[in-house]
């Protein structure tokens, strides 16, 4: 019964009576129950209770709909008590309302409308806070305002206004078809009650928040206010359950508790999608202290009682549960806890997020497909990757930091909660940057990348790096291996610790040490008196060695030992007995450590010798018995059977000083025996050599033990004289050993050399001759002349084997070698010298070239001393190098003088020469060869005489001797004497000359090259004078017809170059006239009277076989070439230089003149001359032609007779030419502009007095119209395609764009006009004349513009002469501004149609045999319109501004910009205005829209009338829908054209009917009023529209009917902007009081589009009046003229699409500036890249705004080649030479290696770059305007 009050609203206190029968049946009170809230609960309910209500009746009366209510929500506490003591405290939420509109089902919404349903959106949740009830169980229930039967496991009481059954009123309604009662139920539970108990939640969070410390009772009574999913409540309820949790998910809510760290008892709270915005702002009110994180860190469900399972009591310390493995040393406080709770705990205090509610609220999260996390060994492992974070929860701060002072404090709990962690797959991957590293140090640390460590054996042996180790419990959790793990750890190697050893033994003391070391030392510095540390660093390396055999390194164990200790051979780490102490040797030493065995009796005499001797010996003292170390000590020392070993120890004694031990024979002997014995096995030891030569252990000749150290040691035969041998021993330190079998081995090994008779002699006695005295000399000398070299030359009587042969001759040529470098022979001065130094006086050359001193002294020049010499070395026979010594010597003498012994000499050594068996030494010839020791030939006289050969003078004045190189043979002297040296006759063998000459570079034929030459030569020396050759002339013709047969025969093309020079001599000789010319200057087969003598001859009639050749120097066959004409005016100016030409010379210039420009005139393209042009001047002087003037027009010729300027002669009178000023003007272009000579017309110009003033004539507008009007444009057309050859015409394009210069063309009448001459600024006196027309042509906008004054008597006092020089004159500017597209031979059509009216050039053409031209008739047949083109701006005035209903197929013009567009709103007063005013408008109506041709393809709401209909189009690019406000169709007269008339729309043969002011208004009404219908932008375009249809310029004819239409636009506006109905009349101020936006932009454009409306109306005027002035063929020519205007022949510019470009060029340009806003750039490239595309873009617009059918070009070069300002090219092309290309700018590939664009663009290359382009787009602008 209480609880019956919690949701009545008006309802307190309810009394339950019973009638009592003892008191008469009256009503007794046997329980009651009230209600007592605050006042402020109260008034919380109230003001709830009145918000329901007028939500209520505004829902009944329909003024809302029931999606449209909003939410309302109160919260207040209510105590309920009763008669019986008992008193429940709750907490109620009341909810109304829908939060979002969408949440509403459509069925409920028709529900409500229809009045189906009459519920409302109304809920409540009531809590029970406390009691004072014990031992009652607490049924919670469903209420309708009043408790329903329905019991339910929900955590309160739940109130809604719910559609209960019909029957009984008890239940909710339940339909199995979903009806809207089920609809409305289910709705209320999702949207109402969820967030009504979801405020519930928060409000209890509040409360815990509010009251403190939280225990684990209540949180348990928090937690189960989380529903239970898992309940059958029914469908109701899971739904209530299922969107309270996905509304605690959708919004995150925080309505999870989380241990607080570091506070016990205390909580956080947090959603189940983590942090965001408002949870932290919540931390903080709540007192955190921590880091603030970032959004989206997530709370985990502790679920770590069910992951970490605790072990048995009995288990082994060993047992392991989910790869948790705990140390058998856990503390006994920490046996009480369990292994879950003390990783909750840890995780906790490290600020790990834990949701401490129990696992089934996880699991209805998930039921409700609400994404929770649970705690997880990835999630830890995330978590304390945030140890390093700047906002990461991570309370683990400070390390490295002993473990101790860490959260975790000991290694069992960090081994718990690592060992936690390796439940994740994989999380030795993800180890790096946690906290996890626990040292033997004591230190955790961070796992890191660059700090591996390694795994925890023998750290002790490296004590000072223990933070390099692992901790042996973390690496075992971690199961970690350094086979595979090794990113995390790795192995401890011999290697590690050879570089970990200097930090603990000092290096200079222990390594690298001749000495060794005091093991005391060591003690000393590791503290250790026993020296364990010794014995663990073998144990040590013991280990690595057994790790390299399990590892399956199947080596033998030495080999393995070697490469463990290697990097540890430097290092005194072997101990060792040495001299009766105990030392540390390096352990590359140990095989210098002997273990000797036992005495045994074999070796008893070896082992006492070398104890005797102190090898050293094993140190066993630190090393316990038996172990792992002494084992890996003993592997490596060295034995006796190693005899290497037993070497090293021996060398090892030495180091340390000599032995002092007297050793006796037998030992001695013993010793060398076990060395010869193991020779092989020690003899590749190091230093083994010096290390047994140390041993005093050999024996001499005469038995004494020596040592061979320092001394040469020689084995001699008995045999040699001994004489001297003593005192030779003494002095030269040489020891004798005695020859024995048994150590010949060793001696051998050890350097002692065995000698035979020759060895002892040539390698030692001869080589220290000097130490015999003479009767040993005698002694040595006599035994070696008499016997040994006897018995070596002599051959045996026996057959001799060929092994001892060779032997034998081997000596004997040792010891021939040493005889012939041995200096026995006695000289003047008491000294000896060898046998070598004295010549053969047998020999002849010898006898001619050396002096007497050179030979032998007695008594050994005697014959019988000859033989004997000769073999001791005597020179006998004349070398190469001595036979090019005496030819040197002969050529030297031969520069001084030429006498009869030289002569002698030089004929003695060529005779020698060609007798020598080395004659075909080619080394030795090529030596010989350049030496000048030959006498010349002797040349005739007529060769004398014609030239002196080029033979060189000696300072005598005698011809000097040649030299065999490059010399010729004599029969071939008249060919080549003047380049060659002619050799005599020589007596070579026949059958060698070949060979021979080849060898000695000796010619038998002349070369070309060389016969050229001498031609050259020869005739360089007699052109200058050729009359004095006439006493040799048939000789010196003869002479040059044997050069050109030899030339001809061997010469067939030129192009080894050879008969280059011979082209620029005069070495053509003609008899005749003893004349010498070059072969230019020849013409061959010439006509006599062509001549012009002696510059231009015809070929000598001597020399016709050698036709062909001449034509290979450069002659010319029957005709002459322009460059020889030019050459001999040439050769005439260089002749007389600047002076006056004689008559004769005078005569050969006018020929010369003459046949030049004939042949200039033959020629039909422009000549290129290979020498300067001279050509004759009025003052009779030759002159350069570029310096010449060239009267090319009368008149002016006239007026400049005070000119001091040279003309060229009147070729006329002076070279009798038949040419015209044109012709002469045509044939001087054909000349390389470097030298054409300057016309009078472009040296002179003639100006224009400005005293004039301009008049009106009609001539002038005749001659403007014609030139102007379409008939003459299309007869230069015509003219231009006539008379040219089908495969040279010029494309369509290039001629119709020639016709728009016509545009440039201006006739101006004027009343006078006076002109004069000027000359580079400076008038020119008596040139002033009055004229009838003048010609100026001037520059504007940087285009050419032409303007024509006519005076205003001409055409009266024009006889017909004159009008010819005026239309002539006409003619040529007509064809200077079309760009000379009509040809020379065409020129006179042009004048006559000129001359003729307009109307009759197309019959003028005709009848001259001109055609019409064919291309317009072939477009008109293949015309097909091209969606994307731009219309024409000549056809903006034709579109239809009506809107019409278009068809499908139609061709219509699309908008798609239009500056009109852009208008800001102005005020009234700026904007509205009457008709016909035109303020601001003006200017930026210039401002022309852009329109693109498209198809209809489709109409969509055609059945709305033509302004609501929209259309797709096909526009070149795509299909696209657009409004009808958009499309324009075309308005002109063109019938009977295939695929035209889709285009064109009406026909307007006859006027347009006058449209009366009413039925435009009622157009104007319903067009707006439909387009009030549609969005405002298209609306705008529809008003826009409307003002440019009715504008009154625009309709001239109507003025009055569109100034009334255009106010009534206005007035519609205003009252549909208002609301106003059209039928109310507007209030004055209506205009000026409208804000509406279309109602100021028609003000605004109407202002806008004045100057627009009437260019309209012009172009429309002009446009009419073109067609009437010619009535015939009206409709043909308007057909013709419309597709001209589409086609590529036709120039159709757009300033709008090229003022697009512009802006975004200018956009780059800001983005330069604004990246370099200091001048530097952070990538210079990349503001060059924009600054070129800046130009690109706006050269772009500039080509747009020019024609849009000719932008072309990639490179900006291309690009500007269309525009003619000089200034812009200049800028265009530095910028192009500067930035290259886009890519160059861009890629890496385009630079040289190791380049990057970076690297190649500076700051300053960006600077310049960024002004030319600033230049270039300032210059598009202007164009554009």
């Amino acid at each position: 019964m209480y609880e019956s009050l919690l949701f009545l609203n008006s309802v307190e206190e309810i009394h339950l009576k019973s009638s009592n029968s003892a008191l008469g049946g009256n009503l007794v009170t046997s329980y009651v129950v009230q209600v007592e809230m605050t006042e402020d609960a109260k008034h919380s309910r109230k003001i709830f209770n009145e918000e329901v209500k007028r939500l209520s009746r505004a829902l009944k009366d329909r003024n809302i709909l029931l999606k449209d209510v909003g939410v309302t929500e109160t919260s207040y506490e209510l105590i309920t008590k009763d008669s019986d003591g008992q008193r429940d405290t709750w907490q109620i939420i009341q909810r109304f309302g829908f939060e979002d509109p969408s949440c509403v089902p459509e069925i409920l919404n028709d529900a409500y409308s229809r009045g189906d349903i009459g519920l409302l959106p109304r809920c409540g949740v009531a809590h029970l806070k406390s009691t004072t009830r014990k031992g009652v169980k607490q049924n919670r229930r469903l209420f309708c305002f009043l408790p329903l039967p329905i019991h339910i496991h929900f955590p309160s009481h739940v109130n809604g206004h719910f559609a209960l059954d019909y029957e009984t009123r008890r239940n909710l309604w339940k339909d199995e078809n979903g009806g809207y009662n089920t609809v409305w139920n289910n709705c209320l539970m999702k949207h109402i009650i969820a967030p009504c108990y979801c405020s519930l939640l928060l409000k209890n969070r509040d409360f815990h928040i509010a009251e403190g410390p939280i225990t684990n009772s209540i949180l348990s009574q928090y937690s189960s206010l989380l529903p239970d999913l898992s309940t059958k409540d029914g469908v109701y309820m899971t739904i209530l359950c299922k969107a309270i949790y996905e509304r605690i998910g959708k919004k995150n809510l925080a309505v999870l508790p989380v241990r607080w760290p570091g506070n016990e008892g205390r909580h956080l709270w947090i959603g189940p999608g983590g942090m965001d915005e408002p949870t932290w702002k919540m931390w903080i009110d709540m007192g955190w202290d921590g880091s603030l994180g970032t959004n989206g860190i997530l709370g985990y469900f502790d679920s770590l009682h069910i992951q970490i399972a605790e072990p048995p009591e009995s288990s082994a310390p060993g047992y392991r549960s989910m790869s948790l493995m705990v140390a058998s040393s856990v503390k006994t406080e920490q046996k009480k806890r369990k292994r879950a709770e003390i990783v909750r705990d840890i995780l906790v205090a490290s600020g790990f997020l834990l949701i401490n509610c129990p696992m089934s609220i996880a699991g209805n999260f998930e039921s409700a497909q609400v994404k929770v996390q649970a705690v997880s060994p990835d999630a830890v492992l995330s978590f304390y990757a945030s140890y390093a974070q700047p906002h990461g929860l991570c309370r683990l701060q400070g390390l490295p930091k002993p473990l101790e002072e860490t959260l975790f404090k000991d290694v069992e709990t960090l081994t718990l909660v690592v060992a936690y962690c390796t439940g994740c797959d994989n999380y030795k991957n993800r180890l790096f940057g946690l906290p996890f590293l626990l040292t033997a140090d004591g230190y955790l640390r961070c796992f890191e990348q660059e700090a591996i460590k390694y795994e925890p054996y023998f750290n002790e042996i490296v004590p000072h790096i223990q933070d390099q180790f692992f901790n042996y419990q973390i690496f075992h959790t971690l199961k970690l291996a350094v086979t595979t793990d090794i990113q995390l750890s790795k192995a401890f190697t011999v290697e590690e610790f050879a570089k970990a050893l200097p930090a603990l033994l000092p290096p200079e003391m222990f390594k690298a040490r001749e000495e060794p070391v005091r093991i005391e030392t060591l003690k000393a510095i590791l503290k250790e008196k026993d020296l364990r540390w010794l014995a663990r660093l073998w144990k040590f390396l013991y280990s690595c060695q057994k790790k390299l055999e399990t590892e399956g390194n199947s080596r033998k164990a030495s080999e393995s030992m070697k490469n463990i200790v290697l990097p540890l051979l430097d290092w005194c780490l072997l101990p060792v007995n040495f001299r009766q102490q105990e030392y540390l040797f390096p352990i590359q030493k140990s095989r210098g450590v002997i273990k000797l065995p036992e005495m045994v009796v074999v070796q008893r005499t070896l082992i006492s010798c070398l104890q005797k001797i102190g090898i050293p010996q094993p140190l066993f003292t630190y090393f316990p018995v038996d172990t792992d170390s002494i084992h890996m000590y003993y592997q490596i020392l060295g034995n006796m059977d190693d005899a290497s070993s037993v070497v090293l120890a021996l060398a090892e004694v030495l180091k340390h000083g000599a032995i002092e031990t007297k050793l006796s024979s037998h030992e001695c002997g013993e010793l060398c025996r076990y060395l010869v014995k193991s020779l092989e096995i020690w003899k590749g030891t190091a230093d083994s050599i010096n290390t047994i030569k140390q041993l005093p252990i050999f024996t001499t000749m005469y038995d004494k033990q020596v040592a061979l150290s320092n001394s040469r040691v020689y084995v001699i035969p008995s045999n040699i004289p001994k004489i001297d041998m003593e005192s030779w021993t003494a002095v030269q330190g040489i020891i004798f050993l005695k020859s024995s079998e048994e150590l010949s081995e060793l001696l051998k090994f050890l350097g002692c050399v065995s000698l035979n008779e020759t060895e002892v002699y040539c390698s030692y006695i001869f080589q220290h001759f000097e130490l015999l005295s003479q009767p040993g000399q005698k002694v040595h000398l006599g035994y070696v002349k008499d016997n040994l070299l006897s018995r070596l030359t002599t051959k045996p009587y026996y057959k001799e084997k060929p092994e001892h042969q060779r032997e034998r001759e081997q000596e004997c040529n040792a010891l021939l070698e040493s005889l012939q470098t041995l200096a026995f022979i006695p000289t003047d001065d008491g000294s000896y010298v060898c046998a070598s130094e004295f010549f053969d006086n047998q020999n002849e050359v010898f006898e001619l070239m050396q002096e007497p001193v050179d030979f032998p002294p007695a008594p050994f020049d005697s014959p019988e001393w000859n033989d004997f010499l000769k073999k001791c070395g005597m020179i006998s026979a004349v070398n190469q190098t001595m036979f090019c010594d005496y030819a040197c010597q002969v050529e030297q003498k031969a520069q001084e003088v030429i006498d009869e012994k030289l002569t002698k000499q030089s004929r003695t050594l060529v005779k020698h020469l060609f007798s020598r068996d080395d004659i075909n030494n080619t080394s030795f010839m090529n030596k010989v060869k350049s030496i000048r020791f030959v006498e010349p030939y002797t040349l005739g006289t007529f060769n004398r005489d014609l030239h002196d050969g080029c033979r060189m003078k000696n300072r005598s004045g005698q011809n000097m001797f040649i030299a065999f190189g490059n010399s010729i043979t004599p029969e071939n002297c008249d060919l080549v004497w003047t380049v060659q040296n002619i050799l005599p006759t020589l007596d070579v063998p026949y059958y060698q000359r070949s060979e021979i000459y080849a060898n000695l570079d000796i010619q038998e034929k002349p070369k070309p090259e060389n016969v050229a030459k001498h031609i050259q030569r020869l005739c360089t020396k007699w052109a200058p004078e050729p009359h004095k050759l006439r006493p040799y002339a048939e000789f010196m013709a003869l002479v040059l017809r044997k050069c050109y047969t030899l030339l001809k025969s061997m010469v067939r093309d030129d192009t080894s170059g050879i008969l280059t020079d011979l082209k620029n001599t005069a070495c053509i000789f003609d008899l005749q006239h003893c004349l010498l010319v070059q072969p230019r200057q020849v013409v061959l087969r010439w006509k006599p009277d062509k001549e012009i003598i002696p510059y231009l001859i015809r070929s000598p009639d001597e020399l016709g076989e050698f036709i062909e050749f001449l034509k290979l120097l450069g002659s010319t066959l029957e005709k002459a070439t322009i460059d020889q004409y030019s050459m001999v005016l040439e050769m005439i100016h260089d002749k007389v230089k600047d002076n006056e030409l004689h008559a004769n010379e005078k005569e050969a210039v006018c020929k010369a003149t003459r046949s030049f420009f004939k042949l200039l005139k033959q020629s039909k393209e422009p000549v290129a001359l290979q020498r300067e042009l001279f050509l004759p001047g009025t003052d009779g002087k030759l002159h350069r032609s570029s310096e010449i003037i060239v009267n090319n027009d009368f008149l002016l010729g006239q007026r400049v007779e005070q000119f001091d300027k040279t003309f060229l002669i009147d070729l006329k009178e002076e070279c009798d030419m038949s040419i015209s000023e044109f012709e002469l003007e045509l044939l001087i272009k054909k000349l390389p502009a470097s030298y054409q000579p300057e016309f009078l017309t472009s040296v002179v110009r003639e100006l224009m007095d400005e005293s004039f003033t301009e008049e009106d004539l009609n001539f002038v507008k005749m001659m403007q119209r014609k030139l102007q009007s379409d008939e003459m444009k299309e007869g230069i057309m015509r003219i231009a395609w006539h008379g040219v050859k089908e495969n040279e015409k010029e494309n369509e394009r290039r001629i119709t764009e020639a016709i728009e210069g016509l545009q440039n063309i201006q006739f101006i009448g004027v009343n006078i006009i006076r002109t004069f001459l000027v000359h580079k600024g400076s008038r020119i006196n008596g040139s002033e004349r009055n004229r009838h027309f003048h010609i100026k042509v001037e520059l504007v906008d940087g285009k050419k513009c032409c303007k024509i004054f006519v005076g205003s008597k001409a055409t009266e006092s024009y006889n017909e002469h004159a009008m010819r020089i005026f239309y002539y004159k006409i003619s040529q500017a007509v064809s200077y501004f079309t760009e000379n597209i009509i040809p020379q031979s065409s020129f006179s059509y042009l004048e006559h149609i000129i001359q003729c009216n307009e109307h009759m050039i197309d019959q003028l053409l005709e009848m001259h045999g001109i055609k019409p031209i064919q291309c317009f008739q072939n477009l008109q047949r293949q015309f097909r319109p091209n969606p994307g083109q731009f219309v024409p701006l000549n056809l903006h005035h034709l579109l239809k501004q009506d809107i019409l209903l278009l068809k499908i197929g139609d061709y219509v013009a699309l908008e798609i910009d239009d500056p009109a567009d852009n208008i800001s709103t102005f005020t009234e007063n700026e904007t509205r205005g009457s008709p016909g005013d035109d303020d601001e408008g003006i200017e930026r109506s210039s401002m022309h829209p852009t329109y693109i041709l498209v198809k209809i393809i489709g109409i969509l709401d055609e059945d709305k009338g033509p302004t609501i209909a929209t259309y797709k189009i096909e526009d070149g690019n795509g299909v696209k829908t657009v409004s009808a406000a958009l499309l324009y169709a075309f308005h002109r007269t063109v019938t009977n054209v295939e695929d035209v008339d889709a285009i064109l729309e009406a026909d307007d043969t006859k006027r347009n009917p006058t449209v009366t002011l009413d039925e435009a208004k009622c157009e104007i009404r319903q067009t707006l009023l439909d387009t009030w219908k549609l969005r405002e932008d298209i609306r705008k375009k529809f008003i826009k529209r409307l003002l440019l249809r009715w504008h009154p310029d625009k309709n001239l004819d109507n003025s009055q009917t569109a100034t009334e239409a255009t106010k009534y636009i206005f007035e519609v506006i205003d009252k549909l902007s208002k609301g106003i109905s059209l039928e109310e009349q507007l209030p004055y101020t209506t205009h000026s009081s409208s804000t509406d936006s279309s109602s100021n932009y028609a003000g605004a454009y109407y202002s806008y589009i004045s100057q627009r409306a009437r260019k309209h109306q012009e172009a429309q005027q002009c446009f009419q009046e073109n067609y009437a002035r010619n009535r015939e063929n009206v409709d043909e020519r308007r057909r013709r003229d419309f597709i001209k205007s589409f086609s590529v022949v036709s120039r159709n510019p757009q300033p709008g699409e090229g003022r697009r470009w512009l802006r975004q060029a200018e956009w780059d340009l800001k983005s330069v500036i604004n990246d370099g806003l200091d001048g530097n750039w952070p990538s210079p490239e990349w503001a060059c890249f924009k600054c070129y595309q800046a130009a690109k873009k706006a050269l772009k617009g500039a080509q747009y705004a020019r024609d849009s059918n000719s932008v072309t070009g990639k490179e900006l070069n291309d690009m500007v080649g269309i525009f003619q300002t000089p200034e812009l090219r200049d800028w265009v092309r530095e910028l192009q030479r500067l930035l290259t290309s886009p890519s160059y700018m861009q890629y890496p590939t385009d630079h040289h290696q190791p380049m990057i664009p970076h690297e190649d663009f500076s700051d300053e290359i960006a600077r310049r770059a960024q002004v030319l382009s600033q230049n270039v787009t300032d210059w598009c602008k202007r164009y554009i305007g």
